[in-house]
């Protein structure tokens, strides 16, 4: 193992996260931060503007730990690559004016049309229609802070299956985008691409908190780095990614096609991704958790609370737990029938992300009612493992990006099924 460093950033509609991660130390993870966008709810095209602030926050708050932890000891110094993911499909132009994945669309977009980017796209020129004119570059969420910390413009690609999903020519003709308009749109690079290295005007933006020079690696979106950072890159391999709303998630060797499962291309080429979508699982239990403490005037902690719902017969909260644990399996069942129909065999293990997956107490439920093994990664927010596998790929220490996840992607604790 060598001895350098990695700072993962991921953009949150709400938040950005940050992890320092090495090899050496143990579960990876150096140091990690929040911070909060603080404009999004006031005013959320100019949410981009945003993410170097928010960024520069978590820098402060992430020396601020180290340097408690590590004396004089700096891990920063070490630093050798920086990756970055976020959600999309999010629209920013190059003043920052920004329309967010989760904005209303009005637009009307042919049916015919694949692609999520596009409808998006639309809706900013008619919303934002100088900016757009105004703005010789249009770039998704995370390519626009690499564009801050790099003045490099890239648009991050998952994979070349994925252009129907983003855009090529001849969609973009068809949705009326001029030639001109089109040459708004930045060349596609993959994630694991050095998009280019830190500036000395962004140095000097965030206080020299990260070093010019240093070489910045394309991400992918949240959900590609989400499956990353999991190592959800075998055949057979099942992991949930939980949070406000959860997908379990099955890698396998070609297109799975069953109702009320998604599928779409893997990151690595030849594999696909199967999903079965379960919306607004966290979202239930976290407005019933609200209401609690509006009625009896007290707030509690996740922790604090899933243990009182479980120790204090709360039988409605606990049926909120239960029946997500319910549908989980339900989830599972489906894409094991379905893998099996094709011949693809599943793995006997599920990998756990996610604000659950800190709840030992709910991921014991979880495990006992789905009945199969659960295991929680040292990292619960997966994105930030799946950017710190990518820099690391992308430094070349590894010869395959399906080799870095294996080797990065550390299980903390596992989970085996009692009788319920």
């Amino acid at each position: 193992m060598n001895d350098t460093a990695v700072l993962s950033i991921d953009i949150g509609t709400t938040a950005l996260k940050a992890a320092l991660t090495g090899e050496r130390r143990e579960g990876g993870i150096i140091v990690f931060a929040s911070s909060r966008i603080p404009l999004v709810e006031k005013d959320e095209s100019k949410a981009a503007l945003e993410w170097l602030v928010a960024l520069k926050a978590a820098l402060i708050e992430m020396r601020e730990k180290t340097k408690a932890d590590f004396g004089i000891y700096d891990p920063f110094k070490r630093l050798s690559g920086i990756c970055v993911s976020g959600n999309g499909p999010t629209i920013v132009s190059k003043n920052g004016v920004t329309l967010l994945w989760s904005s209303p669309l009005t637009v009307k977009v042919s049916e015919k049309c694949k692609s999520l980017f596009i409808p998006r796209l639309l809706q900013f020129r008619e919303q934002f229609p100088e900016e757009w004119s105004a703005s010789d570059t249009i770039f998704s969420g995370p390519e626009y802070l690499i564009y801050r910390l790099t003045s490099r413009a890239v648009t991050i690609l998952p994979e070349s299956r994925y252009s129907t999903a983003y855009w090529d020519v001849r969609s973009l003709y068809e949705a009326g985008f001029s030639a001109n308009e089109q040459s708004k749109f930045p060349a596609c690079r993959a994630p694991g691409d050095c998009a280019g290295v830190v500036t000395a005007q962004a140095a000097i933006a965030l206080d020299g908190f990260l070093p010019a020079r240093t070489p910045v690696f394309c991400g992918a979106p949240d959900f590609i780095a989400g499956l990353i950072g999991t190592a959800t890159l075998s055949v057979g391999r099942l992991c949930d990614c939980a949070g406000s709303s959860e997908g379990i998630n099955l890698c396998t060797s070609r297109a799975i096609f069953a109702e009320g499962i998604r599928t779409l291309p893997s990151v690595l080429y030849g594999l696909w991704n199967a999903a079965v979508l379960i919306p607004e699982s966290g979202v239930k239990f976290a407005k019933y958790k609200q209401s609690v403490e509006e009625r009896e005037g007290k707030s509690w902690t996740y922790e604090e609370f899933i243990n009182r719902v479980l120790d204090e017969g709360d039988e409605e909260g606990k049926k909120i737990l239960v029946d997500n644990a319910k549908e989980v399996a339900s989830a599972v069942k489906k894409l094991r029938d379905a893998a099996e129909k094709e011949g693809i065999p599943l793995k006997n293990t599920i990998q756990v992300t996610g604000g659950q997956a800190l709840n030992p107490r709910w991921m014991q439920l979880k495990c006992d009612i789905i009945g199969l093994p659960l295991t929680v990664p040292s990292c619960a927010d997966a994105e930030l493992t799946g950017d710190a596998v990518l820099a690391r790929y992308g430094l070349g220490e590894y010869e395959s990006l399906e080799d870095a996840a294996e080797s990065l992607v550390r299980v903390e604790r596992e989970y085996f099924p009692k009788k319920v």
